[in-house]
């Protein structure tokens, strides 16, 4: 039965995600979404940082975004990520023994996440928005790895997953959790991304 739940909240998150990155796509990016997009991350998508490397298919940091929220629901779509019900360092190596988290995720080449007890709590209590937030949030560790989405104040990384969660929420005309609007919020960003260019 919880599996059941499971799934039918990942089947959210898949369309939830492929919806944001499709919003993103050059040249069919509307007025709403690159509005969206600026009070979130505090540019427009259309920004290009002095720092970033672009390829053909990025290009500015709307791409960026645009990528990862794809990526993602293509990792959840493949059916790789092995799920367990417990956060424990035999299962979740990363983690520890803590099972406080809502869930806790093994990065490289493990696709494992442990589900902490308040993610346990919410499916007992059919907070399902908030157990969406964690099925969206936790795949972008195991995809990026800790060097790009790790919860680290110093690794002046783009707005961070709680921002790319808040994104995908509003994209889909849905409310995220406070939870994720306030780490979001609190998320350290470049400095280059204090001015708005556009």
């Amino acid at each position: 039965q919880a599996l059941a739940i499971i799934n039918t909240q990942i089947a959210v998150a898949i369309k939830m995600l492929r919806k944001a990155a499709a919003d993103l796509t050059r040249g069919r990016r509307t007025q709403a979404t690159r509005d969206l997009f600026l009070k979130i991350f505090r540019v427009r998508p259309g920004f290009v940082p002095t720092w970033l490397k672009t390829s053909d298919n990025i290009k500015d940091r709307g791409d960026v975004v645009r990528v990862r929220c794809a990526r993602v629901a293509d990792l959840l779509a493949s059916g790789r990520i092995q799920f367990f019900c417990k956060i424990t360092a035999a299962n979740c190596p990363e983690c520890g023994n803590a099972n406080a988290p809502f869930a806790c995720s093994s990065f490289g080449k493990l696709h494992v996440i442990c589900l902490g007890q308040p993610f346990w709590d919410d499916m007992r209590a059919g907070r399902a928005t908030s157990m969406l937030a964690t099925l969206v949030h936790e795949p972008f560790h195991i995809y990026f790895g800790r060097q790009v989405t790790e919860h680290r104040d110093s690794a002046g990384k783009f707005g961070g997953i709680n921002c790319i969660v808040q994104f995908a929420f509003n994209a889909n005309r849905r409310t995220p959790p406070a939870r994720v609007n306030q780490r979001c919020t609190d998320m350290a960003v470049r400095k280059e991304l204090e001015f708005e260019f556009e």
